[in-house]
């Protein structure tokens, strides 16, 4: 390896450890802010929102073949 080699294979690889290093420092996780509070024992207290609703708009549920009307009060088959 001539000295001319050397000095490009020196000055490439470090700037890639620069790049490196510049994309480690950028790409790092960043501390959050959290609220902290001491934990204490006390009585049990259960609540309910009354703002509660359920997943789905009806109890009923719906299972149809792929071809077939969509749900409603009376089954269908899809026509032929």
């Amino acid at each position: 390896m001539t000295p001319a080699q050397k000095r490009r294979t020196l000055f490439w690889g470090a700037g890639g450890l620069v790049i490196v290093a510049v994309l480690a420092f950028a790409l790092r996780p960043r501390p959050v802010l959290v609220d902290l509070e001491t934990v204490e024992r006390g009585p049990l207290r259960v609540t309910l929102d009354t703002r509660a609703r359920r997943g789905c708009a009806t109890a009923s549920w719906c299972r149809r073949p792929v071809g077939a009307a969509s749900c409603g009060s009376s089954w269908s088959r899809a026509t032929r």
